[in-house]
């Protein structure tokens, strides 16, 4: 198993292969290869095959919405981000309906607690 750099504080959530996807004449056409996306609790990190020197991170604030479609009949996720554009990718062996899953608990805030703290009365 790969090494996969995190920050202190930051852990895995999940590991899923994806390849980049465009619409091109009439058609969705891969862009460049096969890649590892992994989901922490503060990121979503790009990078090759047994390359980690090379990783491109995508940070929460990047990201509005992740969904769930169908690429050319197979499994696949689109990313609405937040300068308006959108990312597709082919996600293997079925696995887009969790990442979609993953990256919107990434997007989530943070649960706040449903009972204030009692804060200590003055003397």
């Amino acid at each position: 198993m790969m090494q996969i750099p995190l920050a202190d504080g930051e852990y895995l959530v999940n590991t899923y292969k994806v390849q980049p996807m465009v619409w091109s004449g009439n058609e969705w056409q891969g862009v460049g290869y096969w890649q590892q996306a992994a989901v922490t609790n503060r990121r979503l990190l790009f990078f090759p095959e047994r390359h980690l020197e090379s990783v491109d991170a995508l940070e929460p604030s990047a990201i509005l919405r992740a969904w769930n479609i169908s690429l050319r009949g197979r499994d696949g996720l689109m990313m609405r981000m937040a300068d308006g554009s959108h990312q597709y990718m082919l996600v293997e062996w079925s696995q887009g309906r969790r990442l979609a899953k993953d990256i919107q608990a990434l997007l989530a805030p943070a649960p706040r607690p449903r009972i204030s703290p009692r804060l200590p009365i003055p003397a």
